[in-house]
């Protein structure tokens, strides 16, 4: 049998695939046609790390090519920096439209409130609106100065009827950090774009786009449960696993390495008995009971032990049915990241004690 093999052209990066998301693009661009008719207007895109935020705005902007475009990011090492993200702004659209703005005693004046830094951007807006529509962008705002958000706010308020459409990227949950005076702009005259996961077909997609031709649609429907659609994710364990890998229904499958380490990390700060209820955990399944887990670790003190793991991200308190506790991992990755890691004899006598713990034939199986 011929091996299977994968194409890939030269040069051409991961991140140069895009999949699916036709009706979050298609909202994006009926908000930027009633921007275009003077109804400004902002939306807020959420979404969990890696979901694909900042890959569907990058999109959007690229295929709206009638529109100015006015670009900052957060990061968490700046978020201290009093306006940083507006001077992001202010450099990204160009010396001629930061000279516009005022006077050279107006520019070398220090910024010393929201209000003046506010109308420095509402003028940056309403310069860069005499060339067309403008899509203002601040990605990863969750890590942006608040000072910054808050003059955005100043701005964006003071919008009646300009050609302007406001994106604001941030995680699902760290959205609730942003000032609330800007979520209830976005309730009153906007909307709220919450990115989920991709579906098994785009997933499929992506894959065929990276030249990986052994996905079948079963095959993408175990990487959809295991990654739950996120495309970065996905996109990680297509690269670095090999062709067969989607041929055979070996469970779990790995997570990437780049999670893995993080995933390991966190465990290796945690107490033995810690570890030890986070590793019998993995070999019962995504979900399970803690008095088993507990059972199966030699844990003493399971509530503590899950209290630990709890606050490390690798486990859940989950209610059970007919009373007692039950634990989960927060997502399939990590368990697959904690099962992954155990040595072949660790994990051979844990299924060896797991199957004598259960309660039918089946299970034990």
């Amino acid at each position: 049998m011929r091996p299977a093999t994968r194409r890939r052209a030269r040069g051409k990066t991961l991140e140069g695939h895009f999949v699916g998301r036709q009706a979050e693009l298609a909202l994006l661009r009926a908000k930027l046609d009633e921007a275009r008719s003077g109804h400004p207007s902002v939306v807020l895109i959420e979404g969990p790390p890696g979901i694909g935020k900042s890959a569907l705005v990058d999109r959007f902007v690229r295929a709206s090519s009638d529109v100015q475009v006015l670009r900052a990011s957060g990061d968490e090492s700046e978020s201290d920096l009093t306006y940083g993200v507006v001077e992001q702004l202010v450099r990204f659209a160009g010396l001629a439209e930061a000279t516009a703005l005022a006077s050279k005693e107006r520019q070398a004046a220090r910024i010393e409130d929201h209000v003046t830094a506010g109308e420095r951007v509402l003028d940056l807006l309403g310069s860069l609106q005499e060339q067309g529509p403008v899509v203002l962008v601040v990605d990863d705002a969750h890590w942006a100065d608040l000072p910054s958000l808050r003059a955005l706010l100043f701005g964006l308020r003071r919008l009646v009827a300009d050609q302007v459409l406001a994106l604001i990227v941030a995680r699902d949950e760290q959205a609730p950090a942003l000032p609330e005076g800007l979520r209830r702009l976005v309730r009153d005259q906007g909307a709220t774009l919450r990115l989920g996961g991709l579906d098994a077909a785009a997933l499929r997609e992506l894959a065929e786009a990276m030249g990986i031709e052994t996905v079948s649609s079963r095959a993408a429907q175990r990487l959809h449960a295991h990654t739950q659609g996120n495309p970065l994710h996905a996109r990680a364990l297509l690269e670095e696993l090999p062709a067969d890998t989607w041929r055979s229904d070996e469970l779990p499958l790995r997570s990437p390495r780049s999670f893995s380490m993080l995933v390991l990390h966190r465990c290796a700060t945690c107490s033995p008995e810690a570890q030890r209820l986070v590793e019998a955990a993995s070999v019962l399944g995504l979900h399970c009971s803690l008095a088993t887990a507990a059972h199966l670790a030699s844990v003493d003190d399971p509530l503590q032990a899950l209290e630990e793991a709890s606050r490390a991200g690798l486990l859940q308190l989950r209610d059970a049915m007919l009373g007692g506790r039950a634990v989960a991992f927060p997502h399939p990755l990590v368990r697959a990241a904690v099962y992954h890691d155990l040595g072949p004899a660790r994990r051979a006598a844990l299924h060896a004690a797991a199957a004598e713990l259960a309660e039918d034939e089946a299970s034990s199986l």
